[in-house]
């Protein structure tokens, strides 16, 4: 059992909300990592570091104890989406479904990508190796070839490794 709460930075300044979630003892520790994360341009907190004279101020909005960590941040999720004003980029917790979407879209991305584009074509260059390599195991272990078939194969190796090492 995990024994976690649920929590809420505000400031007097703005209507920004940071809704998250801890397993730490003392939110005043979970509230100094934000700020560290703050002072290094991480993370999004809208507005609410940016009046020195009005500092967020962190508060439990729920405490508890959770199976796994897992449901706490499916609880993060439910109290989030209750504040319209919540700033947090990310969702605490993702459903299955929700999870698959995100997976396709990452590699839908990627796929697209230069970087992306360069992979897909190695993967088919070396799908062809494989295969030509297969047709030469069985024509030395057959003896069933002629030079022309031979000198084919070669030839394709040849030009789809030089693809690859010049990639």
């Amino acid at each position: 059992m995990i024994h976690g709460k649920v929590y809420k930075i505000t400031a007097a300044h703005t209507d920004d909300v940071y809704i998250g979630c801890s397993a730490i003892q003392y939110l005043s520790q979970r509230m100094a990592c934000h700020r560290q994360n703050n002072k290094h341009g991480m993370g999004n907190y809208g507005d609410l570091f940016s009046d020195p004279e009005n500092p967020p101020e962190i508060e439990m909005i729920e405490e508890g104890e959770f199976t796994e960590h897992s449901m706490l941040r499916k609880r993060e999720r439910e109290i989030m989406e209750t504040y319209p004003t919540a700033v947090n980029l990310r969702c605490a917790y993702l459903t299955p479904e929700e999870k698959e979407q995100q997976r396709k879209a990452s590699m839908k991305k990627y796929q697209a990508s230069e970087k992306g584009q360069l992979s897909l074509k190695r993967a088919q260059t070396n799908q062809k190796i494989k295969k030509l390599n297969e047709k030469i195991e069985i024509f030395e272990e057959t003896r069933d070839f002629s030079v022309e078939e031979l000198s084919d194969i070669i030839y394709m190796l040849t030009t789809l490794r030089e693809k690859i090492f010049s990639s």
